[in-house]
């Protein structure tokens, strides 16, 4: 008897650590189609699609436009899609196809490596969970047996000079098709791969500019960054102040800057970071599109007056003298730095960012106030007459 009450209790504590132990991790589809709503950085909720091919190592995520109306006060449509392929990654943005860094992983390679979190219940299904905790990113699974209902990425770290970022993307997998995405939804846009087009240049192809870039009181070097004419910079630096970034890119001055250049015009880059870090496929030539790029082709070859424009300067065209530039062997180079301002004296002394709240007015152009106050920010160094004192800077670039 005491050995058939032995067998038993064995028998019941090996069904009870079977009912605790970890259920088998899920065995997730290689090759799938889903609608996803999807929430990062615009803050809520946005629909979207999901190509994912394991087995040729390929994946597409399209977000369904968002609003710029509704995000920064600009009229139009923000339209992205991310290309992972074998070889590369790519960032298309209103028909502009840039580079970045990486390339096609394995979107549930991480789970083998995960701890098991129990049972979550997400809207009417109860999930398992796992997590994976590492240095740079956090990774969380839910899902019913094989199907992935919810995929959470917590990502930590940034660009130098910046503010580290820790932000989280939430993927909800609301209809999943088994089985190979068609060829026409993976594929890769020739355009990405084509060398990017440039613009036909001005009749006097060398000209000289205004340009105005908010940065760190203690950068001010513009190689591999991003500037903009008055409109183009209002939009950016509106929309930065009203988003509250500004405090992550460390920005604390704008600056006033002559530039001349070739007007051989290139793909705009995106350029972020001190020493800049730029993200697109024109190395030489200076880039160019409408604000946030809501023209076709990015309107980098377009008449923005209305929207304004953003300019991008790669180290690579960077010129040691103007006769460098007359001589087309490069394609910037930096008359002058003409003013430097506290961005606190048009947001708050001369309420800029009240206007850019305010506006776009019925009949009015976009940021038509807060331009007007930008502008005279720079027109004069007297605060009772709208202007700004000029807290100096360098001289030579």
């Amino acid at each position: 008897q005491t050995t058939r009450q032995t067998a038993d209790m064995a028998a019941l504590a090996l069904l009870a650590a079977s009912a605790l132990a970890d259920p088998a991790r899920p065995n997730l589809p290689e090759q799938f189609s889903a609608s996803l709503k999807t929430k990062s950085f615009f803050g809520k909720f946005q629909n979207g699609t999901l190509y994912y091919d394991a087995v040729a190592k390929k994946m597409r995520n399209d977000n369904a436009p968002v609003s710029l109306e509704d995000w920064i006060g600009v009229p139009g449509l923000y339209v992205q899609s991310n290309i992972f392929t074998p070889t590369g990654s790519y960032w298309i943005t209103n028909d502009v196809c840039r580079q970045q860094d990486g390339k096609f992983n394995d979107m549930w390679g991480w789970v083998k490596y995960s701890k098991y979190y129990g049972t979550t219940q997400i809207g009417d299904v109860e999930c398992d969970t796992w997590k994976l905790f590492t240095s740079k990113a956090n990774l969380t699974l839910y899902n019913n047996g094989d199907s992935p209902i919810l995929y959470v990425t917590e990502v930590f770290g940034g660009l130098p000079g910046m503010t580290p970022q820790h932000y989280a993307i939430e993927q909800f997998f609301v209809n999943l098709t088994i089985g190979k995405p068609a060829d026409k939804d993976i594929e890769l846009p020739a355009d990405c791969t084509e060398k990017p087009l440039t613009c036909e240049p001005e009749t006097q192809r060398i000209v000289t500019m205004d340009h105005y870039i908010a940065h760190p009181p203690q950068h001010f070097n513009i190689t591999n960054q991003d500037t903009a004419d008055i409109l183009g910079d209002t939009v950016f630096t509106c929309s930065d102040v009203k988003r509250n970034n500004t405090k992550n890119d460390h920005y604390g001055v704008i600056s006033h800057y002559r530039i001349s250049l070739d007007t051989t015009y290139g793909q705009y880059a995106l350029c972020n970071g001190y020493p800049g870090v730029c993200m697109g496929r024109e190395y030489f030539y200076v880039g160019r599109e409408a604000s946030m790029g809501v023209k076709e082709n990015g309107g980098q070859c377009a008449n923005n007056t209305e929207i304004g424009t953003w300019y991008s300067f790669p180290a690579a065209g960077k010129c040691q003298s103007r006769e460098d530039l007359d001589a087309y062997k490069c394609t910037w180079f930096i008359e002058e730095r003409v003013k430097t301002i506290n961005l606190t004296c048009p947001f708050d002394t001369h309420q800029m960012l009240a206007a850019c709240n305010d506006e776009p007015q019925e009949g009015q152009g976009i940021f038509d106030r807060a331009s007007k106050i930008f502008a005279q920010s720079f027109a004069s160094d007297d605060v009772a007459d709208g202007g700004c004192p000029d807290l100096g800077g360098p001289t030579k670039f």
